[in-house]
């Protein structure tokens, strides 16, 4: 399978020191069917070990990534 990171995504991975073998053995619990959280659509929570201390989550979607808009949304105030 193919994995691919956003820019964002990957500039804050590099932030938090998560390796690409971190992400690469989540991706893999995943697909066993070992997942912390299921958000529904296709959304899942996965908690990851991070190399210094704690643990980071990321959210993993098989759906294309999509910016809201704020304009739409009456709980922001502009």
């Amino acid at each position: 399978m193919r994995i691919f990171k956003s820019k964002h995504f990957d500039k804050f991975a590099r932030k938090e020191r998560i390796s690409n073998d971190t992400l690469r053995n989540a991706i893999n619990d995943i697909e066993n069917g070992l997942i912390d959280a299921d958000l529904g659509s296709g959304v899942i929570k996965q908690r990851l070990p991070k190399s210094l201390d704690g643990k980071a989550f990321i959210e993993v979607s098989n759906e294309p990534i999509q910016q809201p808009s704020k304009c739409g949304d009456p709980r922001i105030d502009e």
